[in-house]
């Protein structure tokens, strides 16, 4: 089950490159894009829109990558945690179990999820 609630689905990409842009949040190119977990999955991110940002593929793999890169990985978690709050990573499924959403539908988790946002 945490392998599918990691995934990303078409929508949340969509909706991430509506939020974020379509380039390397390293570099700025607009070519190669990749999707990446600001918060790894191996580290319970999940496939939200909030927890994706955009590489290109030197920076998604390559030995600058937030994989290999501790401060990068720190500076779009700081990132995300600054924009969308602390439970950035989340689904509404980790929201429910940690007693933050009376119940897990989606309405319940965007409403918490819109609260901790900064404008």
């Amino acid at each position: 089950m945490a392998s599918v609630r990691g995934k990303i689905t078409k929508e949340q990409y969509n909706q991430a490159l509506q939020k974020h842009g379509a380039f390397c949040f390293v570099c700025g190119t607009t070519e190669n894009l990749e999707a990446h977990h600001v918060r790894f999955k191996s580290a319970g991110g999940r496939g939200q829109w909030r927890n994706i940002r955009f590489l290109c593929a030197e920076h998604h793999r390559g030995k600058y990558s937030p994989h290999q890169n501790e401060q990068l990985r720190k500076e779009l978690e700081k990132l995300h945690e600054k924009l969308y709050g602390p439970w950035f990573w989340a689904d509404k499924y980790d929201l429910f179990k940690a007693g933050l959403i009376p119940n897990t539908t989606d309405e319940e988790f965007e409403k918490f999820m819109k609260g901790e946002e900064k404008s």
